[in-house]
């Protein structure tokens, strides 16, 4: 007799991928809003209220949906609020999270998710520069 896999049980390959996909949002998200920005400011507009609040929406909820997959992952347990935490206030939380998963090697990744953060900004604002 055959045994049917359990559809809620899910396998710690089937986590890594969940994590690896979230991020791999997370860098696709940052692309296009870098990509949105450049043309803004090619084209000497600023960039609207509305995207930049979708943008920082969109931010927080991949971050924290990459946060809950790896913190399952690594086996880590947050207060019953942390997502809430992450979601108002991630780089103080993420870096609480990296330290509490990582210790020292998590200041690097979260250097790294904070500059991918500022990135569509920083975009912005060379372009508009070297447009001078």
């Amino acid at each position: 007799m055959i045994k049917e896999k359990d559809p809620i049980e899910t396998t710690a390959r089937d986590r890594v991928w969940n994590a690896r996909l979230y991020l791999a949002g997370l860098f696709i998200l940052v692309g296009i809003d870098s990509i949105g920005s450049w043309i803004l400011a090619h084209r000497v507009a600023s960039t609207p209220i509305a995207t930049t609040g979708l943008w920082a929406l969109g931010l927080r909820l991949f971050l924290v949906y990459w946060v809950r997959a790896d913190s399952i992952i690594r086996g880590f347990r947050g207060s019953y609020e942390f997502e809430a935490y992450l979601f108002f206030a991630y780089p103080i939380v993420l870096i609480y999270y990296f330290w509490k998963t990582r210790r020292w090697r998590g200041i690097l990744p979260w250097l790294g998710l904070i500059c991918l953060t500022a990135a569509p900004n920083f975009v912005f604002e060379i372009r508009r520069v070297t447009m001078r």
